[in-house]
């Protein structure tokens, strides 16, 4: 998606509770209604953004053999370890079926690292 397509979209608003992605509406047209996907993706990006933000990572590891076993998974994914004991663990889906990776996406978006599973 280009630059230009990603304006037409929309755009972000910075709130008190964090960064929002505010859809563009049509001014000359119907106030459309948001759509299900839509309304799920700002609750869920408000959710997030209250869980995370200003957490802070003290250290990041992969998983051991016994802990992803013990989730049934086969694979070994990246474990982010924050300030206040919490955790970060990317998953394959939303079930949870296996680990997943993490993509680095360096400051620019010029390069990028990817945290694979084991």
């Amino acid at each position: 998606m280009t630059e230009k397509e990603k304006e037409e979209k929309g755009k972000w608003e910075d709130t008190t509770d964090g960064p929002v992605f505010v859809p563009k509406i049509e001014t000359d047209k119907e106030t459309p209604k948001l759509t299900r996907h839509e309304k799920a993706w700002m609750k869920n990006s408000k959710e997030a953004n209250k869980a995370l933000k200003g957490k802070k990572i003290t250290g990041a590891r992969y998983l051991t053999k016994e802990e992803h076993k013990s989730w049934g998974w086969y694979n070994a994914g990246l474990l982010i370890e924050l300030d206040d004991g919490s955790c970060l663990i990317a998953q394959s889906d939303d079930e949870g079926n296996d680990a997943g990776v993490i993509v680095h996406i360096h400051k620019g978006g010029k390069s990028e690292q990817v945290f694979h599973v084991l």
